[in-house]
C-alpha cells in the first residue's frame, strides 16, 4: 500500500463487494468507485443477483466478485457473532472501504474505529460525505507501518476495559511477519477478556502450486508488486493458528472459501482466490 494514494486493492474489493454473489452483496459499495466503474458494477449486479448470472460474472471477474462476497459474509458472522456476545467496541485494522458499521444492524449503536492509511481515510471521507459522521464512528489516519496499534488508538476514546471485536481483513498478507506479529501484539494488548479476532491470511499456495510453482510464484509475486502492493508474509493453516495462539490469541480456528461457502448456504466453487484463509480467535 502506498502512503501517498488510497489502495489500490481496497477499491477492487468494493467493486467486488458491490457486484457480489447472489444474496451477498454490499450496496454501499459502489460509493468508492469512480462514476464509470459504479454504472459498470450496479449493471454486473443486476446480472449477478440470479445464481447462473453471479457464477458467469464471478468467472468475468476472474473470481474476485464471489470471493470478496463470501469473505465479506464470513466476516459479518463474526462480527455479528462478537458483538451479540458481549463485545461492545469494533475495530477494524486497515479498513480500507469496510461499510460494516453502516450495513450491520448489529453495529447500529456500537462504536467503531476504523485504522487505515491517512490517503485512504480522505478519499473514504470524501466518498461518505455526511454519512462519515456517524455515531460512534473514528476514522483514525495512521500508518500501522510506522505506529503500533495503542498508539494509534490513544486519544480517540477506545476503551482497553471492556471486550472488543477486531477486523483485519485482507492486511497481513501485505506485511512482513515482523509487522504481522507487531499488529497482532498490539491487538493483545488493547484487548480486554472476552475480545474477539478475526485475520485473513495469504496461505503459500496464493503465489502458485505443483510443480509449476517455480515458474508461477515469482510471475505472481512480481505482478503483486506491479500494482505497488507485493505479497510479503503467507501462513499455511498451522502457521497461521500458530501465529495467532503466539501473540496474544486462544483456540485459533482457520477456515477456507469452501467453508465460507458453505456457511452462506451456498454451492462450492473453485476460487481463484481459494488462497486466502480466515483465523478466528479470542484475545484478551
Amino acid at each position: 500500500m502506498t502512503a501517498g494514494r488510497a489502495s489500490l486493492t481496497a477499491r477492487a474489493v468494493a467493486a467486488g463487494r458491490a457486484i457480489g454473489y447472489r444474496h451477498l452483496h454490499d450496496p454501499l459499495a459502489t460509493t468508492f468507485l469512480p462514476p464509470v466503474e459504479r454504472r459498470v458494477a450496479a449493471a454486473a449486479r443486476r446480472v449477478a443477483v440470479r445464481p447462473a448470472g453471479a457464477d458467469a460474472m464471478a468467472v468475468a471477474t476472474l473470481g474476485l466478485s464471489r470471493h470478496t462476497a463470501l469473505r465479506m459474509a464470513a466476516i459479518d458472522r463474526f462480527v455479528t457473532v462478537a458483538v451479540d456476545g458481549g463485545c461492545t467496541q469494533v475495530v477494524v485494522v486497515g479498513a480500507g472501504f469496510d461499510t460494516r458499521a453502516w450495513r450491520l444492524d448489529a453495529l447500529a449503536s456500537t462504536p467503531v474505529w476504523e485504522l487505515d492509511l491517512p490517503a485512504t481515510q480522505q478519499a473514504k471521507r470524501e466518498a461518505l460525505g455526511d454519512r462519515a459522521h456517524r455515531d460512534g464512528l473514528h476514522l483514525v489516519p495512521v500508518d500501522l507501518a510506522a505506529t503500533t496499534i495503542p498508539d494509534a488508538l490513544d486519544g480517540h476514546g477506545h476503551r482497553r476495559d471492556v471486550p472488543t471485536a477486531w477486523v483485519w481483513e485482507g492486511v497481513a498478507p501485505y506485511l512482513p511477519p515482523t509487522a504481522v506479529e507487531e499488529v497482532l501484539d498490539g491487538i493483545a494488548t488493547c484487548s480486554a477478556p472476552g475480545s474477539h479476532l478475526a485475520m485473513t491470511v495469504a496461505h503459500p499456495d496464493l503465489l502458485g502450486r505443483g510443480p509449476l510453482a517455480p515458474v508461477t510464484r515469482p510471475l505472481a509475486a512480481w505482478a503483486f508488486r506491479v500494482l505497488g502492493e507485493p505479497i510479503l508474509s503467507t501462513y499455511d493453516e498451522d502457521a497461521a493458528e500458530a501465529v495467532v495462539v503466539a501473540h496474544g490469541g486462544v483456540d485459533a480456528h482457520v477456515t477456507a472459501p469452501a467453508d465460507w461457502a458453505r456457511a452462506a448456504g451456498l454451492p462450492t466453487r473453485p476460487d481463484a482466490f481459494g488462497a486466502e484463509r480466515l483465523v478466528t480467535a479470542r484475545v484478551g
